[in-house]
């Protein structure tokens, strides 16, 4: 639960979330969340920001397990050109 003036809820936990939405390509909904009166519709307009989030991390992770893969290849590439001198 966030806690009214808590600057670390705010930096780890709403932020990321409303980022989440503009790197995933609809601003909108962070921006309906602020915007929103109803307590119940914010609630569910949060639950789709996590749901954008959850597969934004996803996303990242997949990607940073292919760059890994793609520099060990490359760095195993490198030794074999190495030791062939």
């Amino acid at each position: 639960m966030i806690k009214p003036g808590d600057s670390t809820s705010l930096s780890f936990s709403v932020i990321p979330r409303l980022n989440a939405a503009g790197r995933m390509g609809d601003a909108m909904l962070a921006l309906n969340l602020l915007l929103e009166d109803d307590t119940n519709r914010a609630q569910d307009i949060a639950a789709d920001l996590e749901a954008v989030n959850s597969q934004r991390r996803a996303i990242e992770a997949e990607l940073a397990e292919s760059a890994t893969l793609q520099a060990q290849r490359d760095l195993s590439g490198a030794t074999s050109a190495y030791c062939s001198w």
